[in-house]
């Protein structure tokens, strides 16, 4: 029963951290821009709130991925554990245990 459930977030982090389309939809479309403006009004800039910026530019990937880890208390595999390089964190294959 629960491998769907890994499966859903497995999912969503590969659309955070990963390299797709469907990844690059998801920081530079409304959706997530909206909801960051929702939260912290005014805290886009006019560049950043544009529909082409890519939000990754300027979010610190590593630290979002430590700090996701930290507040969820997801456990993901060892391999992504000694894998995760911050210069590039676009290329790490994780697996939710």
């Amino acid at each position: 029963m629960e491998q769907p459930y890994r499966e859903v977030v497995t999912d969503y982090l590969n659309i955070i951290y990963g390299n797709s389309e469907e990844a690059t939809a998801y920081w530079t479309g409304g959706d997530l821009k909206a909801r960051v403006e929702d939260y912290f009004a005014g805290s886009l800039t006019q560049e950043e709130a544009a529909h082409q910026f890519d939000l990754r530019k300027n979010v610190d990937l590593c630290k979002l991925f430590v700090h996701m880890r930290k507040v969820t208390g997801i456990i993901f595999s060892p391999h992504c554990s000694l894998d995760v390089d911050p210069r590039n964190m676009q290329q790490v294959n994780c697996a939710v245990l």
